[in-house]
């Protein structure tokens, strides 16, 4: 029985049973950053045994790292860009993923959104720009959403296994988009794949005053509604009910087809979404490569996260402060830049290994029960 029907038999008041309803959900969030705090320092721990052995001090190759990740607003501009797409897709996971439906094909969502709206924020539409830029991410949201239903279809009409063919849907968004660009799609005198720039009209602004880019507030803001739909919504708890057990839920009247529907849908839109703000606030065209995994890094974003937004939006942060300060590591003391990826492994194996640790810690001993 759930804490709020038990506080309702009991006769307390409705503010009472919200209340603490509340404070479980924010002591389960201070828990998830506490252990993603300590995973990040035990992988920089071990981080710095390896930047030790090559004879560099730990301590100012880190220091390096912290400038060029948050050394003034140029480097925190840099740090929250590079967050953005892997905040947006870490969000598309933690949705599927809750409702049990395993989504792994949002590098090829975020294609399809970013060409969409390369395609409609280079052409003249006659409009203002700021209405062109909610054309172009709209329409991306709308074509990314589309891409990523199919697979349902495929999951309810026939069985069949859900990482597959989103894995395969990606591969086939990719390779799609990679003949478009180098062919129908590329201008006349370009030599590498990708469309024609973008109007400057339609760039997305940046922060008034500021060098930081308007998308990761667009970010922030889909992970707050997020957020309120997973914990305040009943579609949030349907949600929940039919990742922890689909019988469960068709025994309760639950429609998983509906469900998995709604959460591609959402998934979708949202990794089109990153590839959107990708061609509208950085890159100003689609160009073939725009992704090295973003949407891959995303996963793994949520996946350390515990697909709780606000701990995708602090990992996302983190991984994006790491890749922006791993370039002025290299630069101030020869570290390869490569040890960015080294240090979000190391992350995500701790992390792994404290899920596996709290497992015991919850069993207890052998032969206890």
């Amino acid at each position: 029985m759930s804490e709020v029907a038990a506080g309702h038999l009991a006769g307390e008041p409705a503010k009472v049973t919200r209340t603490r309803s509340l404070a479980r959900i924010a002591k389960e969030q201070a828990a998830n950053i506490g252990w993603i705090a300590a995973a990040l320092l035990a992988a920089l721990l071990v981080g710095a045994i390896a930047i030790r052995i090559q004879g560099i001090d730990p301590l100012s190759a880190y220091g390096a790292m912290a400038t060029r990740a948050f050394g003034g607003w140029r480097a925190v501009g840099n740090t929250l860009k590079a967050a953005t797409p892997l905040l947006l897709t870490g969000l598309g996971t933690a949705v599927v993923f809750r409702a049990g439906f395993i989504n792994v094909g949002q590098e090829g969502q975020l294609y399809i959104g970013a060409l969409v709206a390369a395609i409609i924020a280079s052409a003249d539409l006659g409009t203002p720009g700021w209405l062109q830029i909610l054309i172009a991410m709209a329409a991306a949201t709308v074509a990314g959403a589309a891409w990523a239903a199919w697979p349902v279809f495929l999951r309810v009409r026939f069985n069949a296994n859900e990482i597959v063919t989103t894995l395969m849907s990606s591969y086939v968004a990719i390779l799609a988009i990679s003949w478009l660009v180098n062919g129908p799609l590329r201008p006349a005198g370009v030599a590498v794949g990708s469309t024609a720039p973008i109007r400057p009209a339609a760039h997305l602004p940046f922060v008034p005053g500021t060098p930081i880019g308007s998308g990761i507030l667009i970010a922030v803001a889909a992970a707050i509604i997020f957020a309120v739909v997973f914990n305040r919504t009943p579609l949030g708890y349907e949600w929940k009910i039919l990742g922890h057990n689909a019988h469960t839920a068709r025994y309760a009247g639950l429609r998983p087809a509906r469900l998995w529907l709604l959460a591609a849908l959402a998934s979708g839109g949202v990794c089109a979404l990153a590839g959107a703000i990708e061609v509208l606030g950085v890159q100003f065209r689609f160009v073939e490569g725009l992704s090295p995994g973003l949407a891959y890094v995303g996963i793994l974003v949520a996946l350390i996260a515990r697909f709780s937004p606000a701990g995708i939006v602090l990992v996302a942060i983190l991984f994006g402060a790491i890749n922006a300060g791993a370039i002025g590591l290299e630069m101030a003391s020869g570290v390869p830049a490569q040890i960015s990826s080294v240090i979000q492994g190391l992350m995500i194996l701790f992390v792994a290994a404290q899920v596996g640790l709290r497992s015991l810690i919850g069993r207890g001993p052998r032969g206890s029960h």
